[in-house]
């Protein structure tokens, strides 16, 4: 059983938001399509905070899948669309991750300001970064390429991601988020090879990053290196325990080992509240076991 091949669980992984919002929109003819109507949204922070990594999701009744979703902008602002209704509001990180949620009713007259207060990103605030990321001094012009590629995320330019991540990292091999962000852009485009080195060479920088160990999980099980997408799996865990992303790689490697299918279920259920891809993992086997 390869859950890796199939094409849904793959666009989940990369995208948990893809898979619903596509579902969605085939649920209505063209020439039925339901009016949209828009909420504009602003998300303020006390604490430093990276907003363009962060989607902003409406949930239908019961939070079973997602309706509509949107980026976040670099300022914090977005927009989505959707019928009028009642929904949960999440608001999530690049890995899917929740970070907030909320309920609001559409539509809303004004613009909905959604406030983090002072905490930072779930996971990142209790997560011990390494000595050496923080004693590392970033060069001038590796910050300036990073920085060039952060202001560019709206415009959606892979390529040109790549060429300014790539001239931030050989100005500064060390320089964590580079090296990380840089792998994910050859995650998406499908370069593998290069998508590995990228994180091993993060997890080798901070070994105790729960999610440069997830990325590299993530790779290796898609080069059906399932061993170590193991051992890199459960060393996400080890470093967050409440990482539905790094429970759920560790349940499909398990699954395509055929080690431990109670294990599978066990993170899967753990992560099922937070993680979308582990709660349809875990209905697909719980489904499989009642036929």
């Amino acid at each position: 059983m390869n859950f890796l091949n199939s094409w849904s669980l793959r666009t989940l992984l990369l995208n948990p938001f893809v898979f619903s919002v596509l579902v969605w929109a085939q649920l209505w003819p063209d020439d039925r399509r339901p009016f949209l109507i828009p909420l504009s949204g602003q998300v303020e922070s006390g604490a430093t905070r990276d907003f363009s990594k962060m989607r902003v999701q409406l949930w239908g009744s019961g939070g079973r899948n997602v309706i509509a979703e949107a980026n976040v902008n670099v300022f914090g602002a977005f927009d989505v669309q959707a019928v009028s209704g009642s929904y949960e509001l999440r608001i999530v990180d690049w890995y899917g991750t929740l970070i907030h949620t909320q309920s609001v009713s559409i539509p809303y007259s004004l613009t909905l300001r959604i406030s983090l207060g002072g905490e930072a990103v779930r996971g990142a605030a209790r997560i011990p970064v390494s000595l050496t990321r923080l004693q590392h001094k970033v060069p001038k012009h590796a910050a300036k390429e990073y920085q060039a590629w952060r202001s560019s995320l709206p415009a959606k330019d892979q390529r040109g991601g790549i060429a300014h991540l790539e001239k931030a990292i050989g100005a500064d091999p060390q320089f964590f988020e580079v090296v990380n962000d840089l792998g994910v852009l050859y995650l998406q485009e499908g370069r593998l090879s290069e998508a590995y080195d990228m994180f091993q060479r993060a997890t080798g920088i901070d070994a105790g990053d729960p999610q440069a160990e997830a990325n590299l999980a993530y790779v290796l099980l898609l080069m059906h290196r399932y061993p170590e997408a193991e051992e890199a799996a459960r060393s996400s865990v080890r470093a967050d325990a409440m990482s539905g992303r790094g429970r759920f790689l560790l349940a499909v490697s398990l699954i395509e080992q055929k080690k431990s299918l109670k294990e599978a279920q066990f993170h899967l259920a753990k992560a099922r509240d937070e993680f979308e891809p582990a709660r349809k993992l875990l209905l697909r086997l719980e489904g499989s076991q009642q036929r």
